[in-house]
């Protein structure tokens, strides 16, 4: 157990400067804590053909994770305090990885053309294979739980008439303020699965009410790409890089970097936002009508929560590099002393594509720091 330190909130002696260094209580440790054990078996194949032209590998493996050190069951509230981390659990991941290139060169122009390209794709994913949680609850890990896993709403547009709103089932656990702001056309739904009338969430695996698994936020299938080629002096280099597939809610991060103003009211207006708005001239809009902390933690989870209408597609592939230089021929350097003189241009992160609805959002990063910064620069470099 380990005890931290700090300044009391409470004042000791009348001045308000006077805040005692205090000693707080230490949390439950468990004593029955022990090594985790990793047990990977690995099956990989290297294969070259063509003289070794196309070249590549293959691997696929199983990694057991047994005793893995996390929280505990949850334990009854009377405890007063949060559940000890134990080797409460066991996991399996199963992935593989890929890698091929071709290296190949021929004459043009009367000298030789070398060029190399280059692929690797992997995946992995990893399930909770023992937890003591028999009543399923989504709160806690439980046996066939995908890491990654985003429970969450159906929602298949917009309310578009207050008729449609009346004869819906009731959503009032997920309006936000509505005593102040009603809801009204514009407002997103909640599809109810179930057939009960009430939008409700899941609160077990075994009953999941009005919610479903609709994606996972792992990044899958992560890819790079490389290729090069020299060629009379020339040298050329360019690396993309990706993740294929990942999911993504947007008020995981600060809300207000994807909804702007119905998030916070009092924050700056983005174009975005503006052009894709609901409003009653323009019913197709992606986004709802501007309503204040309707994607706010203060109020009710409306949009917060994750939902199919609103759960990004974060995939993104980038072009972190690429490089062109030209290097002088030796005999004119050798002339003043010079084992090599390159010239070159290189630039980094100069195209993303990715599959996220905000054109300003940061693909890779997926927080409110600044995004990745285009990178021009031309340079010299000279041996002696």
């Amino acid at each position: 157990p380990t005890m931290h330190s700090g300044k009391t909130s409470a004042i000791i002696t009348g001045n308000t400067h006077d805040q005692q260094t205090t000693l707080y209580a230490p949390g439950i440790v468990s004593g029955s804590l022990t090594w985790e054990t990793v047990k990977t078996t690995n099956y990989g194949v290297d294969f070259g053909f063509l003289r070794n032209r196309l070249a590549g590998s293959f691997d696929y493996y199983h990694r057991n994770t047994l005793n893995m050190l996390t929280k505990s069951k949850q334990l009854p509230a009377v405890l007063g305090t949060s559940e000890p981390k134990e080797n409460a659990a066991d996991l399996i991941t199963k992935g593989w990885e890929l890698n091929i290139s071709w290296k190949d060169n021929f004459k043009l122009a009367g000298s030789a053309f070398n060029y190399n390209i280059g692929f690797n794709l992997a995946d992995s994913r990893t399930w909770i294979t023992r937890f003591d949680n028999p009543d399923g609850k989504l709160s806690d890990y439980y046996v066939g739980y995908e890491i990654g896993t985003i429970w969450g709403f159906v929602s298949n547009g917009l309310f578009q008439s207050e008729e449609e709103l009346a004869n819906h089932a009731n959503m009032s656990s997920y309006w936000s303020y509505p005593g102040m702001v009603p809801p009204s056309p514009g407002d997103i739904k909640f599809e109810d699965l179930n057939g009960d009338g009430v939008i409700r969430a899941a609160q077990t695996v075994y009953d999941m009410q009005d919610q479903r698994n609709i994606g996972n936020s792992r990044s899958r299938y992560t890819t790079g790409i490389r290729a090069s080629f020299d060629w009379k002096g020339f040298d050329f280099n360019m690396f993309w890089q990706g993740v294929l597939k990942k999911d993504w809610n947007p008020s995981w991060a600060d809300p207000r970097m994807f909804w702007d103003m119905t998030s916070s009211p009092w924050t700056n207006l983005q174009k975005w936002n503006y052009e894709n708005e609901w409003t009653p001239e323009r019913t197709d809009a992606y986004l709802p009508r501007v309503k204040g902390y309707a994607a706010s933690w203060w109020g009710a989870p409306e949009l917060i929560v994750s939902n199919t209408r609103y759960l990004q597609k974060a995939w993104y592939l980038r072009l972190r590099n690429v490089t062109l230089g030209y290097s002088l021929p030796s005999r004119w350097m050798s002339k003043v002393g010079i084992d090599r003189l390159r010239v070159f241009v290189t630039g980094e992160n100069l195209a993303t594509f990715t599959g996220l609805m905000h054109p300003d959002i940061d693909p890779e990063l997926l927080n409110r720091t600044y995004p990745m910064q285009k990178i021009m620069a031309f340079g010299l470099s000279v041996n002696f």
